[in-house]
């Protein structure tokens, strides 16, 4: 089958030609090809004539691109959002703040925020500037929700609503709302509209 495939680069539209098995795998020989263009769309080609011997391109039987662009894009922004979060876990790490979190689920914790933030925000254009801001109050969010959840197991005397147990650097006796006002301070967030899941 042959295809036609329009791209842009360096400001010029451009016309190729390719014979190849399918659309997938011709788009997956231009991405390889042209990394540096810009995809503009793609059809079949039905009349090849005028379509001069040799100035099309047979795609070899069985091709497939080991990565396309887009895939390159998009492991690359994940790997750079996982060294972020990783940053300022370590952060509060290192000042005792998450201490009721094993070291290798925060691990996991990490990857986990690392993937939900690009698949929420995957068609953002940032500004590095934003994008720090952005990651770090998403970040501080996603990780006092973990410790609200692991807060919630802790034994409380019900009629002084003080733990029982020491807790993530907390002594046995602190008082509820202590905790809560240190999940606010610390994190930026609110107890009641962002971890009791209320406003």
């Amino acid at each position: 089958m042959f295809y036609e495939i329009i791209h842009k680069k360096d400001g010029r539209e451009i016309r190729e030609y390719a014979k190849a098995e399918n659309m997938q795998q011709m788009i997956s020989f231009f991405y390889d090809k042209e990394q540096e263009a810009e995809f503009l769309s793609i059809r079949v080609k039905k009349d090849i004539r005028g379509i001069p011997e040799g100035s099309y391109v047979n795609i070899p039987a069985g091709y497939r691109s080991a990565e396309s662009l887009a895939d390159k894009k998009a492991r690359e922004s994940l790997a750079e959002t996982v060294t972020e979060v990783t940053w300022l876990y370590r952060e509060l790490w290192d000042r005792g703040f998450l201490r009721d979190i094993p070291y290798q689920e925060l691990t996991d914790v990490i990857r986990d925020v690392a993937e939900k933030f690009e698949n929420i925000h995957k068609d953002s254009d940032w500004l590095e500037q934003d994008f720090l801001s952005e990651i770090e109050k998403f970040a501080k969010k996603e990780i006092a929700v973990c410790l609200w959840e692991k807060f919630g197991d802790i034994p409380m005397n019900p009629d002084t609503e003080e733990i029982e147990i020491a807790w993530n650097g907390f002594n046995p006796g602190t008082n509820r709302e202590d905790i809560w006002h240190w999940f606010e301070e610390t994190f930026n967030v609110s107890v009641a509209e962002d971890l009791m899941r209320v406003g």
